[in-house]
């Protein structure tokens, strides 16, 4: 918190809001719209750290509202349960607790948001509720980097749902082959926002990291997954047990399997 808002003279000002975006060697970490956000709590309530934490139970309740909203429009019963579960699971806590994990609460909206609207115009075919779900993804990666895997998870969606539900109703070749090109073609619009992305950081660091020795998979994605996928576990334990991580990759291919079955 002495980083991101105590000690922070970048939010004290119109030219430090300018910085947040346009001279990010004045912050640790380029998090642009989180640091936009400290920057409007700051000049709604100073440095009470009441409002910072109001603030960031808000999001989580939020987010814990768009969980059952997409696990409704999944058809996953109980959704409401799931929601409660993700709501009150100890996972959460820091990120919810501590001031400066508003990246985490605040990307994880409009990642939410993202697909909650990208399921939207799947059944509905408004480009209105795509470009909500684009313009949130945009939003989420300007949060935090590790978002830029969403349109990965609404390809795969596309091609578990939409795609597995058309492959039945309509079996004929000519319909597969236009259903696939109509999720590809949904998906530019989102690749689009990811070059635009990649470029960006290329201009404003000269690589894609940052303090983790460059290169697009510096952030130790292999690392991340493992601690966020035991953490959903087990919570109160912080080792990386890698036969629990076998037993994971595990339980997802045989959930796969009986699915295409």
């Amino acid at each position: 918190d002495d980083d991101y808002v105590t000690g922070n003279l970048t939010l004290r000002s119109l030219s430090g809001l300018a910085g947040i975006w346009l001279n990010p060697n004045r912050l640790s970490q380029y998090y642009p719209l989180t640091y936009t956000s400290f920057w409007l709590d700051y000049h709604l309530w100073g440095l009470n750290p009441v409002g910072y934490h109001l603030v960031n139970i808000l999001l989580h309740i939020l987010n814990a509202l768009l969980v059952w909203r997409l696990l409704e429009d999944l058809k996953v019963k109980p959704a409401w349960f799931a929601a409660l579960l993700f709501a009150l699971h100890p996972v959460h806590s820091d990120s919810v607790a501590w001031i400066a994990d508003r990246t985490d609460v605040l990307s994880t909206f409009f990642y939410f948001t993202s697909a909650v609207y990208f399921i939207f115009y799947r059944a509905r075919a408004r480009r209105l509720f795509l470009g909500v779900s684009v313009a949130a993804y945009a939003l989420a990666i300007g949060t935090k980097e590790n978002t830029v895997a969403l349109p990965a998870i609404l390809l795969a969606y596309d091609f578990l749902f939409t795609h597995h539900a058309s492959r039945i109703t309509h079996p004929a070749r000519n319909a597969k082959s236009q259903d696939a090109s109509r999720i590809f073609r949904a998906l530019v619009p989102y690749a689009l926002v990811l070059v635009a992305y990649v470029a960006a950081r290329f201009a404003l660091f000269g690589q894609f990291g940052r303090n983790t020795g460059g290169g697009f998979l510096s952030f130790g994605v292999d690392l991340y997954f493992q601690y966020y996928a035991l953490a959903l576990l087990q919570p109160f334990f912080s080792d990386m047990n890698p036969a629990l991580l076998i037993a994971i990759f595990a339980s997802f291919a045989f959930l796969f399997a009986l699915y295409r079955d």
